[in-house]
């Protein structure tokens, strides 16, 4: 199970969740660009670059089949 966090949130936000789940299954919980330990981006991803990442992570881990659950405060905005 990965577990993805939405925007002003890091991994820190799922630990209880991810504690409990942990319990019968492999749980993910990474950080996204510039939140919690990871290094801020040069410029705001795309959401695809942000599932690139996701997938990126999962292949660094090893992790074939998953199941993941988002957290998000709703769609983005962009800026005119």
């Amino acid at each position: 199970m990965v577990l993805v966090h939405g925007i002003g949130v890091s991994e820190r936000s799922f630990r209880p969740l991810a504690a409990e789940l942990a319990t019968d299954r492999r749980v993910s919980a990474p950080d996204l660009p510039g939140f919690g330990r990871s290094p801020r981006p040069r410029t705001v991803p795309s959401v695809e670059e942000l599932a690139g990442l996701v997938l990126g992570v999962l292949d660094r881990r090893g992790i074939t089949s998953a199941v993941l659950v988002g957290h998000t405060m709703g769609p983005r905005s962009s800026s005119r």
